[in-house]
């Protein structure tokens, strides 16, 4: 799509992954995009089926709340104002390059959160390498985290 200069469609697509990802590390088909980043960087404890992602331990501090009320955020946002536009706007342009590269920068951050944050469930806490001792194997090759490729954008062209 990049090379084709199918900007907005890379960026779509680049996030519909960073959603697949996100669902298949917490293992949530039920909920997608804000429900799900809502519910993954929520600050209560994990229910059921539920399971959370943490970016640092909990120490009780405003630093541990306000990186995982603003990793909800930034979620919220990013499929808010740039996802569903992309998506369900029919007759947009294409985004000039240097916007899509943007766009797909910000969609980075989000999918670097996502590979590093620990997964927590009623269960106890698997860390982003999933500890031997609490987990499987099986189950512990299912955890490790996969870097999420978002695109291979290639040369950049100035606007």
């Amino acid at each position: 799509m990049w090379q084709s200069g199918h900007f907005r469609e890379a960026v779509t697509a680049a996030a519909r992954k960073v959603n697949v990802e996100t669902q298949n590390k917490l293992d949530r088909k039920d909920v997608s995009e804000r429900r799900l980043f809502q519910q993954a960087f929520s600050q209560d404890a994990p229910k059921a089926g539920q399971p959370r992602l943490r970016l640092m331990e909990d120490d009780g501090s405003d630093t541990y709340r306000s990186v995982h009320r603003g990793a909800a955020a930034f979620a919220e946002g990013f499929f808010a104002a740039i996802r569903n536009p992309n998506s369900h706007a029919d007759g947009l342009p294409d985004l000039p390059q240097h916007e899509a590269l943007e766009q797909l920068a910000a969609l980075s951050v989000l999918a670097r959160w996502v590979t590093a944050a620990a997964v927590v469930t009623v269960w106890g806490r698997r860390s982003a390498q999933a500890s031997r001792s609490r987990v499987s194997r099986a189950a512990s090759r299912a955890v490790r985290p996969t870097p999420i490729r978002v695109a291979e954008a290639g040369p950049v062209q100035s606007p």
